[in-house]
């Protein structure tokens, strides 16, 4: 065999080598985890986000990703710390602040879900009733209390102010009532 048969067997072996590689560009791997995770194959979906983070580290749809696995997974402070890094670097697209509501809640952390409370936007009334429940969790009823009655008056139509309203007759004593409006409020997306 003459040199540039050599060389040409090694190209074509090196080639070979490669394009045989798991080499799959970001795209290939988000969109394996998305099927993963739709399919409840969790550990699937972490691994193939962590290929993507591995490689480019400041991928954001990915971050965000990894943080609603593991908040399915109720990993909460890893939710919380892959959500909140996609947040602060710019990424406000699907669910990121619903999903940082509910990791607050989780988290007990009452700090986040009032200054979440405070922002005017469709996550404020979700953030003031987990708050609730949380005040109400620590002991504070007429706190509680007040936050649904803040909730109850500002949206009547929302399923957000029935659930709060809900509550209120639960701590009224009013149970029927209380279970009459909830069977009214069917299942929400809570």
């Amino acid at each position: 065999i003459n040199k540039k048969s050599k060389i040409a067997v090694s190209a074509l072996l090196l080639a070979t080598l490669v394009g045989c590689s798991d080499s799959k560009s970001s795209t290939e791997y988000i969109a394996e985890a998305k099927v993963a995770f739709q399919n409840g194959e969790n550990s699937t979906a972490v691994i193939a986000l962590k290929n993507v983070l591995q490689t480019d580290e400041s991928n954001l749809e990915a971050r965000f990703l990894l943080g609603a696995v593991y908040a399915q997974q109720g990993l909460w402070l890893n939710a919380e710390k892959e959500l909140r890094r996609a947040k602060n670097s710019g990424f406000n697209e699907g669910d990121i602040d619903t999903l940082l509501v509910k990791v607050a809640y989780r988290l007990d952390d009452t700090e986040y879900l009032t200054s979440a409370k405070e922002v005017k936007n469709e996550h404020s009334e979700l953030a003031k009733l987990y708050l609730a429940i949380l005040t109400l969790k620590n002991g504070n009823v007429a706190d509680g209390r007040a936050i649904f009655d803040e909730i109850i008056l500002v949206n009547n139509e929302q399923s957000i102010s029935k659930l709060a309203l809900s509550w209120d007759l639960f701590l009224n004593a009013k149970y029927s009532a209380s279970l009459e409006q909830l069977t009214l409020l069917g299942s929400s997306n809570l």
